[in-house]
């Protein structure tokens, strides 16, 4: 039996590209409340409202049981999300020997980056940026003095894997910060 007693998540931020939405839970509040919700077995989940914290009992001896919060879309394979949260373990017991003190099976797994092996340079008054892309996504150049406002200096452009080319047709003389963004089409 693998059992872990307590198991806190003092802050848990997610963010995805379908509609550049956020979601960030701090458990400040009962996220029950905020949109939060249990699949399975809901005492294996305590929000601590003095701790603001969210105590998980990881039980293998039970059946799957998820904390969650509806994202109101589909994500497939191929999207593009960020995932951030703070796991403090405060006691746990795994396997038949109590003084093995191991966790296994937990598991995060997250998509490759929209845009991987980013460079960029200016050639013969352009600047160009030159990354590997991913499928069903739309990459924009775009283009601030600032960090204020963004101009978008490239159509967007759509690619399934292979490396894009973005070029500023229209580079400014004296100054020019650039960013790729990826969107959902």
């Amino acid at each position: 039996m693998k059992r872990i007693r307590s198991l806190a998540f003092p802050g848990l931020f997610v963010l995805f590209a379908a509609h550049a939405a956020t979601i960030t839970e701090n458990f400040a509040n009962n996220p029950l409340q905020n949109g939060w919700q249990v699949f399975g077995n809901t005492n294996l989940f305590q929000w601590n409202s003095a701790n603001q914290n969210l105590a998980v009992t990881w039980d293998s001896t039970q059946t799957n049981s998820y904390f969650y919060h509806p994202l109101g879309t589909i994500l497939a394979r191929d999207d593009d999300f960020n995932v951030a949260f703070d796991l403090r373990l405060n006691d746990f017991v795994a396997g038949i020997d109590p003084q093995l003190r191991t966790v296994d099976n937990f598991v995060v797994n997250l998509p490759p980056p929209a845009v991987q092996n980013l460079t960029g340079a200016s050639s013969n008054d352009l600047w160009q940026a030159q990354f590997i892309s991913r499928s069903n996504l739309l990459y924009t150049l775009e283009r601030t003095t600032n960090f204020i406002s963004w101009t978008e200096v490239s159509a967007a452009t759509s690619r399934n894997g292979t490396i894009l080319l973005l070029r500023d047709t229209n580079a400014p003389m004296d100054k020019g910060f650039y960013r790729v963004r990826a969107a959902r089409p």
